[in-house]
């Protein structure tokens, strides 16, 4: 793909649900009609295809995340990783169909404790 992986909730982004996927152009438009969002961003869906036809995360995408977070850190005055007054984020799949339980990954994105024993007795 060429152009753009990452939008703001506030912005508009032609493609929809295909671009966005589900819960990305949920945001977008409860955003749109005024509905109290927090602000945020969605990675567009064509980097996990990207991804997955070249095993490599996109080019550009890497600073693409960085330039949005340094503007949601801009707009909330909280900064990622801080100690004192972190800024917190929600980081959700927005696939039709996802390999690990949402119910089993942490608010940190990463599968828990619990989810991750499972799997690793399951592959063996």
């Amino acid at each position: 793909m060429s152009g753009r992986y990452v939008f703001d909730f506030d912005e508009s982004a032609e493609g929809g649900k295909e671009l966005l996927g589900g819960k990305g152009v949920g945001l977008a438009e409860m955003t749109a009609l005024g509905i109290p969002v927090p602000a945020g961003f969605t990675i567009a869906t064509d980097a996990c295809r990207d991804y997955l036809r070249t095993k490599e995360l996109p080019e550009g995408l890497e600073a693409e995340i960085d330039d949005h977070l340094a503007a949601l850190e801009e707009r909330t005055g909280k900064r990622f990783g801080h100690a004192g007054d972190p800024l917190l984020v929600s980081v959700r799949s927005g696939a039709a169909v996802s390999s690990i339980d949402s119910s089993e990954i942490s608010i940190t994105g990463q599968p828990s404790r619990r989810w991750t024993a499972s799997a690793a007795s399951s592959s063996s």
